[in-house]
């Protein structure tokens, strides 16, 4: 009897693991094997776990199907693919997340209410997002409704966020800042932020208290309507190195991005044709975009957040330049054939592929250095 027992909770565990595996494009939820997503149902089943994810490829919510608004303790990569939400969405993404978030690109036809990607931020953290859409509500946030701890770093909002009513409170970024930083991010150009009669509209945040950190924003609109504007946050929180539109002409392109990155390693902001840009809007998948990707921190070869992108017209190339004493890894041949990979300038490439890597071009030039291990 025993033994029956024992093979029949044997067969749950192995039918469970078929089962949540069966759910995934691949992987198996960890650090080095995280689980693959390629399509709303399988993202939907990222719901309440704390285990590793992927994105690995465009998905799209179809015509009023809303975004699920999952609690989320794990870790979730987007690696520059979009998540593109068609007809009308009624609530954020993620719900209350206390996991990590990174390279989730959102493109939203309409509008949402409370935020587009995220509810609830209780110390997780959000990094290297770029999010499009409109949001409008009694608390109404670009990217996060409530911020009561953690960390949203090097993302980049752009859209439409209104304050309605009396008492309603919108920020570029974050509708409402109870704890935690808001560090190198950004609202864009072409963005309009709002607030109704008796509402409060801020640049990236609102808050009223110290422990409320911003440090080196940028909101490159100001805000508008009949309420209560603030071009950054409220004098409650701590605002460190931002810079509001109100403050356009003052400083602009490199000696503006050079301001906002000061302190911050890698920097958040680059210059693309004389404007600054956040380095969230210039993420790419490494794998269906012809152009040029630089280094711009120490980090995996296979991550989009390691680059910059920059689209180059009428080329059918890729390359990878790394430089300015950045070291990137190479780990495996993914993406890597027919692309040039140019060391230069004090960068390094450290190769652990055990096998052939002759699809690409490698050029080592001007104190590059490429190492095998």
């Amino acid at each position: 009897m025993k033994r029956l027992s024992f093979y029949s909770f044997l067969c749950a565990v192995l039918l469970m693991s078929v089962n949540v595996f069966g759910q995934f494009a691949g992987g198996n939820g960890t650090l080095e094997d995280p689980y693959q997503v390629n399509d709303a149902s399988q993202f939907n089943a990222i719901a309440n776990s704390n285990a590793f994810f992927v994105q690995i490829a465009d998905i799209t919510f179809g015509n009023n199907t809303d975004f699920p608004q999952i609690d989320f303790g794990g870790n979730y990569d987007g690696q520059g693919y979009k998540i593109i939400a068609r007809g009308n969405k009624t609530q954020p993404l993620f719900g209350t997340v206390t996991g990590t978030i990174t390279g989730v690109v959102v493109e939203m036809d309409k509008k949402t209410v409370a935020a587009i990607l995220c509810n609830t931020l209780n110390g997780g953290t959000i990094s290297y997002c770029n999010i499009k859409g409109e949001v409008a509500e009694a608390t109404a946030g670009g990217i996060v409704n409530t911020m009561n701890s953690g960390l949203v770093e090097y993302c980049c909002f752009q859209g439409k966020v209104t304050a309605k009513g009396a008492g309603a409170y919108a920020g570029g970024i974050c509708a409402i800042q109870n704890g935690g930083e808001i560090k190198g991010s950004m609202v864009a150009f072409g963005s309009e932020l709002k607030a109704d009669d008796g509402a409060t509209v801020s640049g990236i945040a609102n808050g009223s208290n110290s422990s409320s950190q911003v440090t080196s924003c940028y909101c490159q609109v100001n805000p508008k309507g009949n309420g209560t504007k603030n071009a950054i946050a409220p004098s409650g929180v701590t605002i460190t190195n931002s810079y509001p539109n109100t403050n356009e002409g003052t400083l602009s392109g490199q000696a503006l991005a050079n301001y906002l990155n000061n302190g911050l390693d890698p920097e958040a902001f680059v210059v693309v044709n004389g404007k600054v840009v956040s380095v969230a809007s210039s993420l790419s998948p490494l794998n269906n975009a012809m152009g040029i990707y630089r280094s711009r921190k120490d980090g995996d070869f296979h991550k989009a957040t390691t680059w910059t992108y920059e689209a180059v017209p009428n080329t059918n190339t890729r390359q990878f330049i790394i430089s300015t004493g950045r070291k990137v890894t190479l780990r495996n041949t993914n993406y890597i054939s027919g692309a040039s990979i140019i060391v230069e300038d004090g960068g390094k490439v450290v190769n652990e592929v055990q096998g052939d890597i002759s699809g690409a071009s490698i050029i080592v030039r001007d104190g590059g250095n490429f190492i095998n291990n």
